[in-house]
């Protein structure tokens, strides 16, 4: 296929951010009464607001919407503290970047997106980057995508994607893009993909080696 364009999802893609992702939610669900061990829930992936309205579903007094501002600025506090790159990730985007504008697409918003970047040092070989509240909808609508291509300046079905999970992938295929499947905690295949790689395969000579076995 013909690549004019990459797009990288942020976490569990390029950031090793699961435990700080946890220790938000902790944090937040402790101040709201609510013990997060007891939870049965999986957030990986979704919005600030959809990811509070799983945290607060046990709690209908208490409007998702109304405290996320608090939930993203614990984000801002305890992420970029205890974030850290993936192995691979950043020779990954300095390998796409010799050959194509490279994005990233999240659904963290601006400023944790923007720390994040900043912590894991991708943040300068990007082209530009999209932050869930820089759009109308986060994923799984195609929005990040679709803005992360008219920022490249390129057609979405010449993106290449890279995406750990479901809501992501839905994002991009929405958008016309291409997508690789990047490996997370034993993760499923996800339907349509054109491969399944670890962190360590998803620069430009391994990951092009994987398409063409497929």
């Amino acid at each position: 296929m013909k690549v004019t364009g990459v797009v990288f999802d942020c976490d569990g893609v390029l950031a090793d951010s699961d435990e700080a992702w946890h220790a938000v939610e902790v944090e937040f669900c402790a101040r709201h009464g609510v013990d997060r061990s007891s939870l049965d829930i999986d957030t990986h992936g979704l919005s600030m607001v959809d990811s509070v309205a799983l945290l607060m579903a046990g709690r209908p007094d208490v409007d998702a919407s109304k405290v996320t501002p608090e939930f993203i600025d614990l984000a801002e506090t305890l992420v970029p503290r205890r974030v850290r790159p993936l192995p691979g990730a950043r020779e990954a985007v300095a390998g796409w970047q010799r050959i194509a504008p490279v994005a990233v697409a999240s659904n963290s918003p601006r400023t944790v997106l923007t720390a994040v970047l900043d912590a894991i040092d991708v943040g300068g070989l990007l082209a530009t980057s999209v932050a869930a509240d820089e759009v109308s909808s986060p994923k799984p609508a195609p929005d990040v995508y679709l803005e992360a291509c008219a920022r490249l300046g390129v057609n979405p079905d010449e993106v290449l994607v890279f995406e750990d999970s479901v809501a992501g992938a839905l994002a991009a295929f929405a958008a016309g893009c291409h997508v690789i499947q990047v490996e997370a905690r034993g993760s499923a295949p996800i339907p349509g993909v054109l491969a399944m790689v670890g962190t360590r395969q998803m620069g430009p000579t391994l990951a092009m080696d994987q398409l063409a076995l497929q």
